[in-house]
């Protein structure tokens, strides 16, 4: 399971109904529909043709960044989503990981289907990692590298996401268990 953070440019009261959205924009503008791409060298290719002026670095940078993004994004991934006026997190589980579409206005749709974690968490949970939570270089999607930010999102989910949380439980007791049978032996048999 990855986890991604998601900058978005909300209004408050797009913040207060955030829970109500079932999809989630992706940052891949200009560029159409990539449901049929396969690897990093058909989308080279694309960007290739939708952008012919462009230096070769260039296109192979953007190939990456996206493919990295588009290939990456997987069902039960975890999506936080900053939400600075209310000076929270929002986290959402993805439940289909590209979804295309044209809009209104005819262009290009790219979004991600999601399920909210109903429970905010305050940004003050995160006191050495808040830096994390702006935008990197100006890159508003991108995975959570660091361990400390990763761990702390994901030691907010429910149990059944931590997947080892009732088996660390387990382990410990039968550790505990043993440890005091082996106590046990020794003083009886001193």
């Amino acid at each position: 399971m990855t986890v991604w953070l998601l900058h978005l440019k909300l209004t408050p009261v797009q913040e207060a109904l955030i829970d109500e959205r079932r999809a989630l924009p992706l940052p891949f503008a200009g560029v159409p529909d990539l449901s049929n791409i396969r690897s990093n060298g058909q989308l080279r290719q694309l960007l290739q043709m939708l952008h012919p002026d462009d230096p070769p670095e260039t296109i192979l940078r953007k190939a990456d960044r996206l493919w990295l993004q588009y290939e990456c994004l997987a069902r039960e991934d975890i999506i936080a989503v900053p939400l600075p006026g209310k000076k929270q997190l929002m986290i959402a589980e993805v439940t289909r990981p590209y979804v295309y579409g044209v809009g209104e206005d005819g262009m290009d749709q790219h979004h991600v289907e999601v399920a909210w974690h109903k429970k905010p968490v305050a940004f003050r949970t995160f006191r050495n990692e808040k830096h994390l939570l702006t935008p990197q270089d100006g890159n508003v999607f991108f995975e959570i590298e660091d361990p400390q930010l990763r761990t702390a999102i994901r030691s907010r989910l429910p149990h059944s996401y931590n997947r080892f949380a009732g088996v660390k439980w387990i382990l410990g007791i039968c550790v505990l268990i043993q440890a005091m049978m082996f106590l046990s032996g020794l003083l009886s048999g001193q």
